[in-house]
This record gives C-alpha cells, structure tokens and sequence, in this order.
C-alpha cells in the first residue's frame, strides 16, 4: 500500500473479485485496507483482510443492492465509476470512487455522507411538505422542480410542471408584468410582492403572490396562493363602497334644499346603476286610488334607451301579481325574462323594453307600499347577490325618509309662508308709511331751514325752532320704523368692507360732542391701540349700532358721564374680536324693565316715550343688527344708577387686494354718490395716463375699453401674455390691466416676468375667480390687485383713483340711464344690472348684448357635449369664459349656473346631467332674447332727450377740433336717421370720418334746424 493511501483521510481497500466455473462474480475479498477504512466503517483489518465480504458482513446477498454482482463486473469490465452508496448493515451511506488497476481486481475510495444525505432527505422532505409553492426555475422561464403543492393547487402533476415553461401557465392579461419580473431577476435583483394568475387545469385561475431570488441562471422562489384574500379583499371593497355609496346619499337627502330634490334622487339612481353595473335604475310611485303608477325618475347607461315616457300611467290592473308581491313588502326578482310564462303580461311588458334581468323592491311606509324602485339589465343576464338587494332595500328606506321629510318640509313651508305673508304685509305698511311721510317731512325740514335764515321776529324764529326740532324727531323715528322694517322684512343686508375704527370714533365725537356738552356731562370715547387699524367689516351698520346706543345713553343721563370704549378682545391668525362697551350713569333701569329691553315698540315704561320720546325700536335694531354681524348684545343696570350695554363682533384683517402689506392704507371712496357710497364718472378723467389691458376676449376688451375711454384713457390693447411681455418692453404704462386665464401664457405668468423689468408698474388682476387661493396666486405673480369679472364701472374707477395721479376734470360723459328701452325684462338678463355695470351707457350695453349673442352662436352651439367630453381643460376654459362673459352682459341665470359647473370642473367634480340641461335651457332663452333684441336695435334709435345731448357732445368736439368718439357717431347717426329716415345723416358721417370738420359743422346746423323746425 502507498504510504499516501495509507494514511489519507479516505477510506480504502482493495478487493479480489472470486469467480465461478463459468465467470460469473460470486464474491469478493478484501486484500488491503487503510486505517481511514477501519474508522470510517468500523472493521478492523484483523477482522476482515483476506477474508470475503460475505464473511464479514453475512447476509450482505440480500441488501437491495447487489453488492457482489456490481463490483464483480466492473472489475472484469475494467470501467471505473463514482456513485453514492447505502450500506443497509453499517447503515451508512458512502461517497465511493472504484478503480481497477488489473482485471479481477478493484479498489474503493471512499467517504462518509450519512449526514449529509441526511439533511439532504430533510430538505427533500420539507419541500414537499411545505403549505407554500416551492419551485426553482431558471431565467429563460423554465420550472426546474417544483414541491407537490403545486399539484394540489393548480391539478397538474410535478412531471407536467418541470416539463414545461411556466410562462404557458400565465393569465395573458398578466404576460407582460410577469415577463417585466422576469426581466429583473436576469439582472439579479430580488423580487417581492409580486402577483400574477396562474391557469389551472380545470380551466380555471388562481392568484398567486411570489418572493423570488435569482442565483445566475437559476432563481429560487417561493409563492402563495392568495385567490380567497383576493376575493375577500374585492368583497370587503365592494360593501366599502356600498358603504361610502349609502352614507353619501344619506348627507345628500338630509341636507339638500327641497327644490333640488329630483336632481338628488336621479343622481343617486345614476350612483347606484353605476355601482352594480345596471343599465337602467329607476323608481315608480303608486297611486291606487286612481290604479296606476307612474314613472316618476329614470337613469339609464350609455347605450339604453329611456323607457320613463312610455311608463307614466301603467295599469296596475295589468300586473296583479306584481303589485300583489309589491303590497305585501316582497321583492321581485327576474334572472331570465325569457324563462317566465309565454302568457305572462309582466314577461311581454319586460321584453318591450328590452329588459333581461330585473330586479325590484317594494317602497314600504308602515304596511303601505307607496312605490317601488328598480334595476334592469337590458344588454346581459344578471344573478342579483344578497348585497344588491341591500342596497336596494336600504336605498328604498332613504327615499321613504326622504319623501316623509319632503311632505312635513312642504307643510312647514306652507304654514311659514303664511305667517312670512301676515309678517310682511305688515313690514310694507311700515315700509311704504315711512316712506310716504319722508317726502313730506323732508320738505318741512328743508322749508323750515330756509325760513329760518330769512328775517324774523324773535317769536317767529321761535316757533320754527321748535318746528325744525320737532321735525327731526319725528324724521328720526320715521328712519326708525323704516329700518326696522327693512329688518323684518329681510332686506337689510350686511355690506363688509375694509374700515378704520379711528373713522367711526372721529364721526361719534363729532356727532355726540356737541349734545353732551349742552347737557353738561362727560362724553369719554376710548380706541385700545392693540386693535389693528383697518379691519373687514360693515362699518355703516356698526356706526349705526354704536349711535344709537350712545345717543339713548346722552338721552338718559342728567349728570355724570357716557363712556364708549372699543378694545381688543382676542385675535387669532387673520380674526380679530372686538369688544364694545358703553356706560352711563343715567337713570337705569330695573330688572323687569330690561326683560323688555329688546322688544319692538317696547320701552322701559309708558312715561319713558312721554319724557323722552322715542319708538323703542333703537335698541331692537341695534340688537337686531348686532346679530346679523355675528354678536349678540346684552344690557346691565341699575335703577339710578345707569346702564352698560356690550357686544363683541369678529372682524377679518384686509389681504393685501384690500390694503397695503403694512395695513396703512385703506380705499377710502373721494367721489361718491349719496345713495350708493360707489365711485362715479362724474367729470373725472386721467388723458394723460397709459394703460395697457390684458385681455384675449373680444367681449371684454370692448367692455374694458369703453368703460377707460369714460375717463379719457386710450389703452393699449395685448390679446395674450407674450404679447403684453412684448407691449411692456417697448413702452412705459401707468397702469396693467392683467387678465388671468388666458391661452398660452397665461397672466400669472405674464405678470411674473413684466415684474423682472419694471418692478412699479402697478398690475392689477382680472378674474371671475374669487377663492383665496386665487387670490393668493395673484400676489404670490407680483400683482397689486384684483377687479372681478364681469368689471363693474364704480370698481373700475377705484383702480384708477389709487393707482393714478388725480383725476382732472373734463367734460362729463353720458351717464343717462334707461330712457325709452321697452325691453328692461329682457328674459335672461338683468338689463338694470347691465346697464349699472356699465355706467348707464345703453347704446353699449347693446352693442355688447349683441356681440354675446355672436359669441353664443360661433363658440357655444355645442356646450353640453364639450361638458359631456373627455377634455377636461377645454371644458374649464369654455364655461370659465362663459361665466365671465355671462357675468358682463348681466345674463343672471347662465352666470349662476356656469359659476357652479366652474366650480365643480375647479374641483375636479362631475359635472350632473341636471346641471348640463340648466345650462343649456338658460342658453336658448339667452338666445331667444337676443334674436328678439337684434331687430329692436335694426329698428329702434335712441331716445330724443339722449340723441340731443349727443347731437351737443358731437357739436363741441367739432368746434374744439377734437376726434368725434366711433360711438358718439354712431349714436348721432341712429339719432338723426330715426327723425330723417336711412341714409339722411350719410353726408355727416363721411364728413367726419375724411376730418372735414367744417363742413361737418355746417351740416350737422342744418339738420339740428330741421330738428326744431319739426318740433313745432
């Protein structure tokens, strides 16, 4: 033996094959071994060299290994082999190497892998076992072996899996993410979480989850079948939903506005026929006593027609089974129409309408049924599942509830109206009295002042001291009994706007001061310094409220001292509270007398209104006011000893389109009207200011454009936002007048870069949008500003008054109203709102009606299927457009209702059916008035008080030389041709168009003689 073998860690021996007569091995027999052999099996040489395997290991011929005969051969063969071996009598398994060095002989080399086979077999055994798919596959999408559960779950045998590629088993849906997965464990990446459905051999398909790991060629994976968990996780979802889709609907008819009612029930038809994949959901109501039902809402998908015409008076005669069932609370359900009786009535009604599958439930109240709602199939069979008739049933109680709701609504409304219509006739009186006494009682005011600046005798001026005193006592409760009025009657409306306290302190002191000092007491009137100096709010009314208030306190009080003091409360982000207190020390009041504080007409006795006067309606509308504003006062006091009255109101901080960043400035109104307290044109022009609009409707940059020229400004006309970038670059403007939407670059981006270069030139916004974050966008773009749409002539002019020098003064332009325009209610529009827009211009106002009508015809014919279609950007830039353009012309009802389709598209809402037929219906009678007004304005001229002040507008601009305006032209042309008939004032209107301004003037003479020849 070699010393190597010898001592290696291998076992090894060395055996003589033992022959019979005819060759055949009958045994061998060990001749060598090593020490490795002797404690790797046991045997020492001693015990088995020189002596034959059957000696030493008797009954080794009936191992199922045929020991002797495999050996024997390959010692006569002189093949040499590698194989594992179990020795049944060591009970070992062995790694054994045989070679041959001479024929009949053989040697073994050997090791021992008992423990290795064991855990071997282990694995084995716990890849077969294991609950989970097992597999190892390679990366050209072969199975290599898979465990046995892969044979419980999909059918197949392990031989059919590992024989074929598992990609044939893929759901064709899920080839391409499956080949995707594949793609990155050939890049050695780790897959988790992965599903896909895997085909079974009935046919059918199931889910499963993967974990893979790749290893060069070979990935290692480990899946789960999770068919059950996905349909438990698509059921639960689906009564999620169910869900979401109930309690939706509840919110929905508990708090919608009773006129919006069919709207809400066909919105939830449309909700639940989408939920269940129906093609027609609908509800009928019964009416036995006249033994029919009617269809009374109907929702139908795409592709079904409408069946709610044919159904309004259904026989219920025809159907007595059905309305039997549907008495005694049952539902009905029809899978197959075509499996009812040939002879079935209900089975030819379906098949009319085309119905397959039906499904109805009984609306029940109490043990009546009162309807039925129901759910066709019309395009495929349906099984209706217990989840449907849920729904259905929960659905069908909602309606009862809401119907129910709807019938006590209805009668609290009647009896509301009632008492509202016994309220208001007495409001009028009061209304419609105090305004037929302040006619008169102004011109006592007025004579009874002038009188008294006329020669008197003492006695004389007296008595019409007296009068003048009486007379506005009397005026201050006629205002009185006016307001109050107005409050019961629901017209006094609350007007927020940003206001100084300083201001409301100043016009108390200037009011009470004097009235104080005559009654020889203390007038104290306190500002806490805290409060921010301009707040948002209605400062009118809270003068008012203050006044009165004060004023009652000056009234009561002999001696001592009123106290007003207005102090900060809490503030908290952009909401101040302010507290208000005012004190007397007059003669009080006990505690029955307070109770009655608050009460109309009421006063604290019968001798208070004897002593001091007074309607008891001051505090009632201070009370009633502080109320509208958010406050509630209260009152304490003391008989003898005066009173306190307190409130406190939250009032918002100005954003900066309403004051300056620093809140040291506020729009304080120069120019104003009595009535209005709004900026008017009143002579007031900027000629020497430059202004560039920023608008891309044609519309609207004629509105803009008028209303400036009203002011002598000539603006410069950018239709887009690279256009106005461009204007801006070439010249300097005093003033941008920036349109927010527009194609392509829009105004917020436009106004972004014109700030680059000229960082002073004030911008100010045009939207219809009014949100916050609208107007944040405004400011965050480096505008100063914001004018809503439509542009109203009095906002306008504020711009103009803030942001330009002062006005000059220059010929006042035609601000006359309405003369002898018949058509004021022009259906759709509200002509006076239009015309108020527009600072009474009506010739324009027209002009502009007509030029929407124009815009109606060429970009709006098709408005539902723009809403209908599947460009969302469109949709918004149309009905944003309309609304604007809606909103200027004054057509109220489009406005509105494109103002909350804009809305929803803003929100990213659907926009209802109901709201696409409002829409459409307000256009067509939009249209039908204009049509109506296009011949009114082919027939009709302008009125003669307005045609001659246009005949002398026209008179001084052609005597100072000065450009005659397209419009003022085109006014003394329809003028003149009314009087003279077509084509009487061509010569003039080529006159002025060639600038031949003498001649002008010589015709336009002759004609204005002719005018007052006619007049006599």
């Amino acid at each position: 033996m070699l010393k190597a073998v010898k001592f290696s860690p291998f076992g090894y021996a060395l055996h003589q094959t033992i022959l019979d007569d005819s060759g055949t091995p009958i045994d061998y027999r060990f001749l060598e071994v090593n020490e490795s052999f002797e404690r790797i099996t046991g045997l020492s040489a001693q015990q088995i060299v020189n002596k034959t395997v059957t000696e030493v290991m008797p009954g080794i011929q009936n191992s199922a290994f045929d020991w002797i005969s495999y050996y024997g051969n390959l010692s006569i063969t002189g093949v040499e082999q590698s194989i594992e071996q179990y020795s049944e009598i060591l009970d070992k398994w062995f790694q054994v190497q045989v070679g041959v060095p001479q024929r009949g002989y053989f040697t073994t080399l050997f090791v021992d892998i008992s423990e290795q086979k064991e855990r071997t077999a282990e694995l084995e055994n716990f890849f077969h076992v294991n609950l989970d798919l097992l597999c190892i596959a390679d990366t050209d999408g072969h199975f290599i072996r898979v465990n046995r559960e892969w044979s419980n779950i999909l059918g197949y045998t392990t031989e059919d899996l590992e024989s074929r590629q598992f990609l044939d088993f893929v759901h064709p849906d899920d080839l391409d993410s499956t080949l995707k997965t594949l793609s990155l464990l050939d890049e050695q990446k780790d897959v988790i979480n992965f599903v896909n459905r895997y085909r079974c051999k009935d046919g059918s398909y199931r889910f499963i989850e993967w974990r893979s790991h790749p290893q060069g060629k070979r990935i290692y994976a480990a899946a789960r079948d999770i068919t059950d968990r996905k349909k438990n996780d698509a059921l639960l979802q689906s009564y999620l939903s169910m869900q979401e889709i109930l309690i939706r609907m509840s919110s929905r008819f508990i708090n919608i506005p009773l006129e919006h009612m069919d709207s809400a029930i066909n919105d939830s038809l449309r909700e639940i026929g989408t939920f269940i994949h129906s093609d027609r959901s609908y509800v009928f109501e019964y009416r036995w006593a006249e033994q029919y039902c009617i269809n009374t809402h109907e929702w139908c998908n795409a592709g079904t027609s409408s069946q709610m015409d044919k159904l309004q008076h259904v026989d219920v005669t025809d159907v007595p089974e059905w309305t039997a069932a549907h008495r005694s609370g049952s539902a009905i359900v029809i899978s197959d129409v075509q499996t009812l009786d040939t002879d079935s009535r209900i089975r030819h009604i379906l098949l009319e309408q085309e119905v397959k599958s039906l499904l109805t439930i009984p609306m029940m109240e109490r043990d009546e049924c009162i309807g039925f709602i129901g759910f066709d199939w019309v395009h495929t069979l349906h099984e209706y599942s217990e989840k449907e008739k849920l729904l259905l049933t929960m659905f069908s109680d909602m309606l009862i509830n809401f119907f129910n709701r709807f019938k006590l609504e209805k009668n609290l409304v009647e009896a509301r109206d009632l008492a509202n219509s016994a309220n208001q006739a007495k409001s009028d009186f009061l209304a419609n009295m105090s305004h037929e006494i302040r006619t008169p009682m102004n011109a006592i005011i007025g004579l009874t002042s002038l009188m008294m600046d006329s020669t008197l005798t003492e006695e004389q001026y007296g008595f019409l001291r007296k009068i003048d005193i009486s007379s506005k006592l009397l005026m201050e409760i006629i205002n009185n009994v006016l307001d109050f009025s107005k409050i019961e009657a629901g017209k006094m409306e609350i007007d927020e706007h940003p206001f100084s306290f300083e201001t409301i302190i100043d016009q108390l002191q200037s009011l009470f001061s004097e009235s104080a000092k005559e009654k020889n007491i203390e007038l104290f009137l306190s500002l806490d310094s805290k409060i921010p100096r301009f707040l948002i709010g209605d400062s009118l009314r809270l003068y008012q409220v203050l006044a009165n208030i004060v004023s009652n306190a000056i009234k009561f009080t002999e001696n001592g001292s009123v106290t007003c003091s207005i102090t900060l409360a809490s503030a908290h982000g952009s909401e101040t509270r302010v507290a208000f207190t005012i004190s007397d020390t007059g003669i009080g009041m006990n505690r029955d007398e307070l109770a009655g504080l608050f009460r109309a007409f009421s006063q604290a006795d019968s001798s208070t209104s004897r002593k001091y006067g007074g309607t008891g309606l001051g505090l009632v509308i201070s009370s009633r006011l502080v109320s509208a504003m958010g406050g509630s006062i209260s009152a304490t006091s003391q008989r003898g000893k005066g009173s306190t009255f307190s409130f406190e109101l939250v009032f918002q901080i100005p954003v900066p389109s309403e004051t300056d960043a620093d809140n040291r400035e506020i729009f304080v109104p120069s120019f104003t009207t009595q009535e209005t307290g709004r900026y008017t044109f009143s002579g007031q022009s900027w000629p020497k200011a430059r202004v560039l609009l920023v608008e891309d409707n044609e519309l609207n940059q004629e509105v803009a454009v008028r209303l400036l020229r009203k002011a002598s400004i000539e603006a410069d006309i950018a239709p887009n936002g690279f256009e106005a970038v461009r204007a801006v670059s070439r010249h300097p403007y005093d003033l941008i007048l920036m349109d927010i939407q527009m194609p392509g670059m829009d105004g917020y981006e436009a106004s972004k870069k014109i700030r680059k270069h000229c960082p002073t030139v004030p911008i100010i916004a045009l939207s219809a949008a009014v949100l916050d974050e609208d107007r944040r966008r405004v400011f965050d773009s480096g505008m100063n500003g914001h004018i809503g749409k439509p542009i109203d002539s009095s906002e306008l002019l504020r711009v103009l008054h803030r942001f330009l020098t002062s006005p000059t003064k220059g010929p006042v332009p035609d601000d006359s109203p309405i003369t002898d325009w018949t058509h004021a209610d022009l259906p759709g529009f509200s002509v006076s709102q239009g015309l108020h827009a527009l600072a009474g211009d009506e010739l324009f106002y027209r002009k502009i009606l007509l030029m929407f009508r124009d815009q109606l015809d060429r970009e709006y014919k098709d408005v539902d299927s723009i809403l209908s279609g599947d460009n969302p950007v469109e949709a918004k830039r149309c009905i944003h457009t309309l609304k604007g353009l809606a909103g200027t012309v004054a057509a109220n009802d489009i406005h509105a209702i494109a103002t909350e389709i804009d809305y929803a598209l803003s929100q990213n809402m659907h926009v209802s059916e109901t709201h696409i037929r409002a829409l459409q219906q307000a256009l067509d009678v939009a249209r039908s008035s204009l049509a109506q007004l296009s011949n009114i304005v082919d027939d009709t001229s302008v009125s003669h008080k307005i045609g001659k002040e246009a005949l002398d507008a026209m008179r001084q601009s052609l005597m100072g030389n000065h450009p005659v305006d397209d419009d003022l032209l085109s006014q003394v042309i329809s003028y003149l041709e009314r009087i003279f008939g077509p084509g009487s004032a061509k010569d003039l209107a080529t006159m002025v168009d060639e600038f031949e301004y003498d001649k002008a003037m010589k015709e336009l003479a002759d004609l204005e003689n002719r005018i007052k020849e006619s007049d006599r």
